[in-house]
């Protein structure tokens, strides 16, 4: 970044839960089924006969040689570069790609420090561009905090976004905002105390490892919560 350089180790973010998908079984054998590849011309083949290619801007079909596709090679330096964050956050999406970084071998720890500092920057954004390994496309990069840990998070293109219809220009009332205010102080939750347990992959858990049917489970009871919407109609029938 700049006259600025400090090497990263990182870390993947890796969740250690199983896959939740059914997979398709033989009945008879009980186990995994494949399916029989055919061709647009309705005839069999193997998959061992299949070879990759692409369609041109014609339509046409054209066989591709392994290689042949253009890609960027794999780097391994990334050149951060500070952006208005107004602007860059108004387009950026962030994936669920994220990498912890933690400060690589002989990296000075005032260094370290510093570049932890600018990321809280209310005014820029440090995003760089670039792929760890061989790849058809260089991913964008956010640099950023997450949970107190320097981490990389990648970003969607702009050209990628679909575009939504324009907001509609509302003018909201002085007495409405006070109600709203008031509505979030009198029904704000401690994030400690919100419900965000993925109970999902719990009962699917549980459901590999009992062997039985899901069927007749019943979830869990939930942390009982406000009816928030009786509360704004009550707080609206009293004004």
């Amino acid at each position: 970044m700049g006259p600025l350089a400090a090497p990263l180790d990182l870390f993947t973010v890796a969740p250690d839960n199983r896959d939740r998908a059914l997979k398709r079984l033989c009945r008879t054998h009980v186990h995994p089924a494949h399916q029989q590849m055919w061709c647009d011309k309705n005839e069999p083949h193997q998959i061992e006969d299949e070879v990759k290619g692409r369609q041109n801007l014609d339509g046409e079909w054209q066989l591709v040689e392994e290689g042949e596709r253009p890609s960027f090679e794999g780097v391994k330096k990334l050149d951060f570069v500070p952006t208005d964050r107004t602007e860059a956050e108004r387009d950026l999406v962030l994936t669920g790609k994220m990498y912890y970084c933690a400060p690589g071998k002989d990296a000075p720890e005032d260094l370290w420090v510093l570049l932890t500092h600018l990321v809280t920057s209310k005014k820029h954004v440090l995003l760089a561009k670039g792929n760890f390994r061989k790849a058809a496309t260089q991913p964008i990069w956010k640099l950023g905090l997450f949970r107190g840990y320097l981490v990389l998070q990648q970003v969607v293109f702009p050209s990628e976004v679909r575009e939504a219809p324009p907001a509609p220009d509302i003018k909201l009332a002085k007495n409405l905002k006070d109600l709203g205010a008031q509505f979030l102080e009198s029904a704000n939750v401690a994030w400690d105390e919100f419900d965000a347990t993925d109970e999902g992959q719990e009962l699917f858990n549980e459901w590999l490892n009992s062997g039985s049917s899901v069927a007749s489970e019943k979830p869990k009871a939930r942390k009982p919560v406000a009816d928030l919407q009786a509360q704004l109609q009550a707080a609206l029938a009293g004004r």
